[in-house]
């Protein structure tokens, strides 16, 4: 489908030199952005994951917003 889309020029020449460096158009990557938008918005406030360094481990550790919480009601 062809649209017109009213985009802020810098917004739009960021998105245009990031789509040439990623190999793919304006239309697709403008696409992908908003499924992935639409997909986060479905989501369950709560869940976002976040990556918390673990002091001397090389791993990161991922927790969600309610386990965070929760390390920081214990104090920890």
């Amino acid at each position: 489908m062809r649209t017109t889309l009213i985009i802020n020029d810098r917004i739009f020449t960021q998105a245009k030199k990031f789509a040439l460096e990623a190999g793919t158009t304006l239309g697709t990557l403008t696409t992908q952005a908003l499924e992935d938008y639409m997909r986060r918005q479905d989501e369950p406030k709560g869940t976002e994951k976040f990556i918390i360094p673990v002091f001397g481990g090389s791993t990161p550790t991922i927790h969600s917003l309610k386990e965070i919480a929760k390390l920081r009601d214990e104090g920890r």
